[in-house]
């Protein structure tokens, strides 16, 4: 199953992005009283997991994760014919200060 959610993932994101590096943590759908109490708009969460970016940033570097950043909401994210929020929940990254 978790390699269903993975590849489903990976074709409704952009391929600029590692989602290699996300798990989707749950996708609900919500009825939208904003919009319309006839409409029902997908919520994906997605979550940053703990595997060292692949960035010139953190090459030669220990670096550890022990805390996120607040999650933040991507509106409109395109799902054919469905009104669909992403919701991101990315690690703060930081120097291991216990490096010698």
């Amino acid at each position: 199953m978790e390699k269903m959610t993975q590849e489903l993932l990976e074709l409704f994101l952009t391929k600029e992005i590692n989602w290699k590096r996300y798990k989707l943590e749950k996708g609900v759908e919500i009825k939208d009283k904003y919009i319309s109490p006839f409409v029902w708009r997908l919520e994906f969460h997605i979550e940053e997991l703990n595997i060292i970016p692949d960035s010139n940033e953190y090459m030669w570097k220990q670096i550890i994760s022990k805390w996120f950043y607040p999650s933040k909401k991507v509106h409109d994210f395109a799902v054919i014919d469905k009104i669909s929020t992403l919701v991101v929940k990315r690690r703060k990254w930081q120097k291991n200060h216990d490096e010698k």
